[in-house]
């Protein structure tokens, strides 16, 4: 791909880009200027949005994940700064839901077992490990019940 062919882009002073047609200019313009137009913080994962400043053919703007069940996790979007912080704020509750399941990962495999999983005997249901993964892993299962509607823009339904 030959780089003056490239679209280059710079933002102005709302966020919103603009075409940029000498390449010495835009490299001037993206050497210093500041392309994040988002970051959050969900613990020590870091949830960033950026612009690029050229079009590839895959968007303007990138999301990234740095750290935790997420780590470099990507999306990118193109158009506006409004669609851009969209995706910065839907992939942000993303990050929150895996790191808030995060310790549901690996509790089945770690449960306590006697002959078969599916008839626990009565020393293991009185296990308190068990009943405590067992909670752990209720909850979690609560949690992704009231999510996945959301991610689907549908009501959560009453059970």
């Amino acid at each position: 791909m030959d780089i003056h062919r490239l679209v280059h882009y710079t933002l102005d002073e709302n966020k919103m880009p603009v075409p940029c047609d000498d390449p010495m200019e835009w490299h001037i313009w993206y050497s210093f200027a500041d392309k994040h137009v988002a970051k959050d913080w969900v613990g020590p994962v870091m949830v960033s949005t950026v612009f690029l400043g050229l079009d590839l053919g895959f968007g303007l703007w990138e999301t990234m994940v740095v750290g935790g069940q997420m780590d470099r996790y990507q999306a990118r979007s193109d158009g506006r700064l409004a669609e851009a912080l969209k995706m910065h704020e839907r992939i942000l509750e993303l990050v929150k839901l895996a790191e808030e399941l995060a310790p549901c990962l690996g509790v089945y495999d770690s449960l306590p077992r006697a002959g078969h999983a599916s008839q626990p005997t009565a020393p293991m249901r009185k296990s308190l490990g068990a009943l405590r993964a067992t909670q752990l892993v209720l909850n979690c299962v609560h949690k992704i019940h009231q999510y996945i509607p959301r991610c689907f823009n549908r009501p959560v339904s009453a059970s």
